[in-house]
């Protein structure tokens, strides 16, 4: 695609300039620099602006790259480190000219379809997310153009769900969850993402590609890709029902293990919230879930199974322990000490919930009016 230029739009001083790119843009940096010494300067990317430079390094992290100019013009262009970002700021130790500071896009490609008839406030919205998705595409789906870069399961769930809509592309996904598949732990879940080098998960995870691989089933009809990784599927539910505990699955425990579920208080597996007990409803109802998702697998393959057959027990067990019949809600744990959306909506999604909790979900969504 064609480069997008940086227009200089803040000059701290003469030796730290800050450049945007009209919109956010991933691709290759392309750099035409006038130097008057040889010297070392810092290119630093980002998304917004804090106090007056671009927000390039927080919490450990830093985006910026260093380069070393000689005296002179230098043109650069490096297509083998992709960038997301908006604005680009270049630090030097002495006067430089800075004649082009540019991103080179680099795209999957992919034909997309017909966007659906909607009105123009809505079409808007569409074309943003279809642009998004499209930027979180490369070497496989990613969590974000800018930061990790990275495949996880969860994220990338919810972008083959819209991809099939916007796209109609079966070859993407299928090489992320081949890619995932995989991965080989000792403990049989599967890595926080891929491809990975450290010891660390997030436990849930490993049910959301349960169900991405149902869906991509459902979607593309790639029986032959499924049969194939229907071993690594059974692998990974089996870690999670070989733990079970009169019924139900407690929660993994140890450094290795990130207990996360969402970004909100007390489901970030921080520490902070209920996810100091044993037992959650969240990992428990994602297990009935899977339980339905590893049946409809099954059924599509022509593979008998006994996951269907599991799903009363562990729903019965649930309703037993995270019920509160004054509330009329289930809890997030057994001793009733919190209560969320997401625990009450997965009730739903397996099947456990009365009228009152779908009223209850669809109340906190219309006014924000939550139980505590």
């Amino acid at each position: 695609e064609d480069k997008v230029l940086g227009k200089e739009i803040k000059r701290i001083s003469h030796n730290d300039i800050i450049f945007e790119l009209g919109s956010e843009q991933v691709g290759f940096v392309s750099l035409d620099i006038t130097s008057d010494t040889e010297q070392d300067i810092i290119v630093a990317y980002g998304e917004h602006i804090v106090d007056g430079n671009v927000r390039y390094s927080f919490g450990g992290r830093n985006f910026s790259f260093k380069m070393r100019l000689r005296k002179g013009e230098n043109k650069y262009l490096n297509p083998f480190r992709r960038l997301g970002a908006r604005y680009l700021e270049i630090k030097s130790d002495s006067h430089v000219t800075v004649n082009e500071a540019a991103i080179m896009p680099t795209m999957y490609p992919v034909t997309l379809k017909n966007r659906p008839k909607l009105n123009e406030y809505r079409s808007k919205i569409y074309d943003i997310c279809v642009n998004t998705l499209r930027f979180c595409m490369h070497e496989h789906y990613e969590d974000c153009p800018w930061r990790e870069q990275a495949l996880y399961c969860m994220d990338s769930r919810n972008q083959m769900l819209c991809g099939y809509y916007a796209f109609g592309e079966y070859k993407f996904p299928r090489s992320c969850l081949e890619l995932i598949s995989k991965d080989d732990r000792k403990d049989r879940l599967l890595s926080i993402c891929y491809p990975v080098n450290f010891d660390y998960c997030i436990p849930s995870f490993s049910i959301h590609y349960i169900t991405e691989c149902m869906e991509y089933l459902q979607y593309s009809g790639d029986k032959e890709f499924i049969e194939e990784i229907y071993p690594k599927l059974e692998s990974v539910l089996s870690a999670f029902l070989e733990r079970r505990e009169n019924g139900l699955v407690p929660i993994f425990e140890g450094k290795q293990y990130w207990n996360f579920y969402e970004w909100s208080h007390g489901l970030d597996g921080s520490g902070r919230g209920y996810e100091q007990s044993k037992f959650d409803i969240i990992l428990n109802a994602l297990i009935s879930i899977a339980l339905e998702n590893m049946s409809k697998i099954g059924d599509i393959l022509g593979k008998p199974n006994q996951y269907r057959d599991m799903i009363p027990e562990i729903n019965s067990r649930i309703r037993e322990e995270f019920w509160n019949e004054e509330k009329g809600i289930f809890a997030n744990c057994p001793d009733k000490a919190g209560y969320s959306v997401l625990g009450n909506s997965l009730a739903i999604l397996c099947g456990i919930a009365m009228a009152t909790v779908i009223m209850y979900v669809v109340s906190y969504v219309l006014v924000g009016n939550i139980v505590s």
